[in-house]
């Protein structure tokens, strides 16, 4: 999984939890044993959101341009 994005009228009904459950059960489908995402460091709200999904920090990235980290990635075991 690589960005999740719920357009606003979507907001606040868990779509983005079910997108995410989704992705999971077709990971452990596939034999996966973990699920990776990356989140912008401006989104900090998002940072708890996925942390209380059981996401955990694993690198800063940074995108093509810039000097310094943009985003985290973050990686769930399953």
């Amino acid at each position: 999984m690589s960005r999740l994005a719920v357009p606003p009228a979507f907001r606040g009904r868990c779509v983005a939890r079910f997108l995410i459950h989704e992705v999971e059960a077709r990971a452990r489908r596939e034999g996966r044993s973990r699920v990776r995402l990356s989140v912008r460091l401006a989104l900090k709200d998002h940072h708890d959101g996925y942390a209380r999904l059981g996401c955990l920090f694993v690198a800063y990235g940074t995108h093509e341009g810039f000097a310094s980290p943009t985003f985290l990635v973050l990686e769930k075991p399953l």
